[in-house]
């Protein structure tokens, strides 16, 4: 198992710093105890990190509209 681990993290310096912290959340919630497969996990993070930069973006789209007011 560790020689798995090992390998998965040289694959994860090869990628940009976005996808090892997907991995690094995904881990997370499948250490939880729940259900989720590894495909599953990295989706959730995604999906919730996308939604996030959404609200963000909107956010910082009605504090300029608000300023030029």
């Amino acid at each position: 198992m560790a020689r798995d681990d090992n390998r998965d993290m040289e694959r994860s310096m090869d990628r940009p710093a976005e996808d090892r912290s997907v991995d690094k959340w995904a881990d997370r919630l499948m250490s939880g105890g729940g259900s989720m497969d590894r495909a599953q996990a990295r989706q959730f993070v995604r999906n919730v990190y996308e939604a996030a930069q959404r609200d963000l973006s909107e956010r910082d789209a009605q504090a300029e509209y608000e300023r030029e007011e």
